[in-house]
């Protein structure tokens, strides 16, 4: 499959660089935002397999052990700019974000996502009312909308950007978290081992300077900024219930901008 020709987020942009093949995608560069793509289509089938990374978990403790860290991390920081409201979470995966929302931090929470097994997973394990819609099927506005790991799935970012804008009322904001090529996982193991870059799962991998680009185009300011690294599962060897040694390094890998994902809070204007 031959590789992207043009920037997709702005044809005006000198042609992208070659980088290197993944599998039959050639993954190419672009030199004046920094955007990777693959030029791989979407397959929707792939979010329906029951070990797909969200539903690998057998009780609710081990969703909120996994999960839990980063989604209070993330909502207290939202706090500091807007305390509740309501909120809809485009991709939702097992619903924890949701829940965590509307139970610890007060916000009118939904939650919409593509996937019948991940919509069925977050009901059985957490009894969270995830609706299996897109996007478009929903006609209100909220005071809040986030996507998190959404955004390099999808082949038109622009597109969907704006759509979401569509979805937050004046003032609003938009969150957004999508893997980082300048992390400390991708400097070590150069692009080309980096696991993040793997079409047709990751179709385009924004740089910030990208993702800052593409939401002033769609109608956003970006009010905060960090890197952040949640997971951080090599740790659990070392410490059994993963608080300490996992904040001192996520908080070193966020000061250091080398955090796997981008962390965008941007407001409607």
């Amino acid at each position: 499959m031959p590789g992207s020709s043009a920037c997709i987020l702005d044809a005006n942009h000198a042609p992208p660089r070659y980088l290197f093949n993944f599998r039959q995608y050639e993954v190419s560069h672009c030199g004046d935002c920094g955007l990777i793509m693959t030029g791989s289509g979407f397959e929707e089938g792939q979010y329906e397999e029951q070990d797909y990374y969200t539903m690998r978990h057998s009780s609710p403790a081990e969703i909120y052990q996994e999960w839990g860290f980063r989604w209070r991390w993330i909502l207290r920081r939202i706090q500091s700019l807007r305390a509740s409201g309501s909120s809809l979470d485009v991709g939702a995966g097992n619903g924890l974000f949701v829940k965590i929302a509307a139970d610890e931090f007060g916000w009118k929470s939904r939650g919409v996502e593509l996937s019948e097994k991940e919509v069925a997973f977050a009901k059985r394990m957490l009894d969270v009312d995830i609706e299996q819609k897109s996007l478009n099927e929903i006609p209100e506005q909220f005071d809040m909308v986030t996507a998190f790991s959404v955004l390099e799935h999808v082949v038109d970012p622009i597109g969907l950007i704006r759509e979401m804008r569509d979805h937050v009322k004046d003032g609003g904001l938009l969150v957004l978290a999508t893997p980082s090529p300048t992390c400390i996982q991708a400097r070590v193991k150069g692009l080309e081992k980096w696991g993040m870059i793997s079409p047709p799962h990751h179709i385009n991998i924004f740089s910030r300077k990208a993702l800052y680009g593409l939401l002033a185009k769609s109608g956003f300011e970006v009010v905060r900024y960090d890197t952040i690294s949640t997971y951080i599962q090599f740790l659990r060897r070392f410490e059994r219930d993963g608080t300490t040694l996992r904040w001192m390094v996520f908080q070193a890998l966020r000061l250091l901008g080398l955090g796997a994902d981008h962390l965008v809070i941007a407001r409607k204007v």
